[in-house]
């Protein structure tokens, strides 16, 4: 409540001193919020972007890091920005190429992703994906570990995400949105996909 109290006051602030457009620029705003607080935030975040008073044309902007998919959802392809750090301490950031000929064909599937629940694999280090229902079944096989002597699943121990496409003619969206945000991945799929099913030279 306190902080959309709080971004509140500063939409209202800006739209009646800075006419000419304002920055407002949050670090994980998710802290101690459940999920709930969490898109009621984004909604009011929502709003400074679209809130202008100069002939109705939003110049107002958000910079905002975050570990929740929550804050993704409604995001336009090119103000995604993934960043990362390897074992030597050095930072990376990718971007979604909007002008790519591989997103623009899959623009319009590539946001569904970004507003669904799928969002999480931007935020791991390794993604593995399935066409169905091994989706349920692979954390539960990881689980069996844990009777060896691990105390936690590997698969939230190596930030591995296990993502469900939905078919295997969906695989080449999903390629061609990690491919371009650098992020590994892996694909299980039926034995059918080999034979006249999705060409393997579109996932190298």
């Amino acid at each position: 409540t306190q902080s959309c109290v709080i971004i509140s006051l500063f939409v209202q602030y800006c739209k009646m001193m800075h006419r000419s457009g304002s920055l407002l620029a949050i670090e994980e705003p998710e802290c101690y919020l459940h999920p709930h607080a969490r898109r009621a935030l984004s909604s009011y975040l929502d709003s400074f972007i679209q809130n202008d008073g100069n002939y109705g044309k939003p110049n107002n902007q958000i910079i905002l890091t975050t570990h929740s998919p929550e804050f993704l959802k409604g995001t336009q392809l090119e103000n995604v920005h993934v960043l990362r750090k390897d074992v030597s301490g050095t930072s990376t950031v990718s971007s979604i190429p909007p002008n790519d000929a591989g997103i623009k064909e899959y623009k319009q599937k590539i946001e569904m992703i970004i507003n669904r629940e799928d969002a999480e694999m931007f935020f791991a280090d390794c993604v593995i994906l399935v066409e169905g229902g091994e989706k349920h079944l692979l954390p539960l096989i990881a689980d069996l570990k844990r009777e060896g002597g691990l105390v936690d699943n590997p698969l939230d121990r190596y930030n591995i995400s296990v993502v469900r496409v939905g078919g295997k003619g969906n695989f080449k969206v999903y390629v061609t949105l990690l491919k371009s945000l650098g992020i590994p991945y892996y694909l299980i799929a039926d034995f059918d996909m080999l034979y006249g099913g999705v060409e393997l030279s579109h996932l190298e």
